[in-house]
């Protein structure tokens, strides 16, 4: 195969490999469900805008944490706000 060919055929595979990353990453980020993505020692290193939202971050305050930290924030949050409002209620 001459050079010029197999520089043809890489760039015909590189594009479609764009393609196929834009398509997936279209699937991922528009998704409803909460989607994320972590790495071997469980920090994530994505998410979509559904995990995000759902769990009261911006993806850049989740990128980088550990799964577990998350998580435990999210439910800390909740913990605190369902004892606000127990407050509010037997205070009137």
């Amino acid at each position: 195969m001459r050079i010029k060919d197999q520089y043809a055929e890489l760039k015909k595979t590189h594009e479609s490999l764009i393609l196929t990353e834009k398509k997936y990453r279209n699937l991922y980020d528009g998704s409803p469900d909460m989607l994320r993505t972590i790495t071997a020692d469980e920090k994530i290193i994505d998410c979509n805008d559904a995990y995000a939202k759902n769990l009261g971050y911006t993806k850049e305050e989740i990128i980088g944490k550990h799964r577990q930290l998350i998580t435990l924030q999210k439910k800390v949050m909740m913990s605190w706000q369902n004892q606000l409002q127990s407050g509010k209620r037997t205070a009137r």
